[in-house]
């Protein structure tokens, strides 16, 4: 073979092998490109999967929640008609009482609903002509019990009945003691502003029963009675030391029990007839 023909030969030889390696690439692009396409393809699914999937689930809610509102309105509807019928039931009964049953039921809704401030009460020219004699005169009665006090931006009734012992329950709240108690806590009562509803300063214990500002914690407002009045009998009655032990004139529990305006007068009551017992 001549040199021509080699060289022919090996011309030949490197265009074939380029052109195995052209196709052995064009191969594997054109198989990224599938594979590529599959995996997109796949995403795509996916997501329209999803998607259909998200509308689904979303039209159930709805068709739950639409359900459920046509529920709460059966409900609420039933709801109105049984109030409806209460109401007339009530009304004919108020209707058919008797003077004395219909005004002493009055009464009784004054007293649990009756607001402590300036108001009108009502009365039809029926129920004037055959008001009871005196009746009017209960009314203010029960106006008057429901009393609240105003502060600046808010309004309050709070009313404690407090209790505290001597050490020991020693009877040492006596001869003069007592009445200085007394004074000693009204003075506090002005300086920190509280009113004594009502006292009474027993031998071995003290009631009282306070109206309080919602600032004062009621536990703060008898360490502050507590303290003071232990200074001032121990300063002025020294003897009192010799017959509390370890100097302690108070014991260190308390009662505090809130009053209501239905009980206010049961425990005031209570409280100035202690000493009568």
């Amino acid at each position: 073979m001549s040199g021509l023909d080699k060289m022919k030969a090996q011309i030949i030889a490197e265009a074939q092998d380029n052109a195995k390696e052209i196709l052995a690439q064009a191969h594997a692009q054109a198989d990224s490109i599938i594979g590529e396409a599959k995996v997109q393809a796949e995403k795509d699914a996916r997501k329209i999967i999803a998607q259909a999937e998200a509308r689904a689930e979303d039209s159930v809610k709805r068709l739950a929640s639409s359900s459920d509102m046509r529920k709460r309105k059966a409900v609420l509807e039933a709801k109105q008609e049984v109030i409806r019928e209460v109401l007339e039931d009530a009304y004919k009964a108020v209707g058919e009482l008797d003077d004395a049953a219909y005004f002493a039921m009055l009464e009784k809704v004054l007293e649990k609903y009756v607001l402590p401030e300036a108001g009108t009460i009502c009365f039809t020219e029926k129920d004037r002509k055959r008001m009871p004699q005196g009746y009017m005169e209960k009314v203010y009665e029960i106006s008057e019990k429901t009393k609240l006090t105003y502060g600046r931006g808010y309004v309050y009734s709070l009313q404690y009945h407090l209790i505290w012992c001597t050490k020991y329950r020693k009877k040492v709240l006596t001869d003069g003691i007592d009445i200085q108690c007394k004074e000693m806590l009204t003075e506090l009562a002005d300086q920190y502003s509280f009113q004594i509803l009502a006292m009474e300063v027993m031998p071995d214990h003290i009631h009282l029963l306070l109206d309080c500002r919602p600032q004062f914690m009621i536990s703060d407002m008898v360490k502050i009675m507590k303290g003071n009045l232990a200074r001032r009998l121990f300063l002025d009655h020294p003897e009192l030391k010799k017959q509390l032990w370890g100097g302690h004139l108070w014991n260190p529990s308390y009662c505090a029990v809130t009053v209501s305006d239905r009980s206010h007068e049961q425990v005031k009551h209570y409280i100035d007839s202690q000493k009568e017992r």
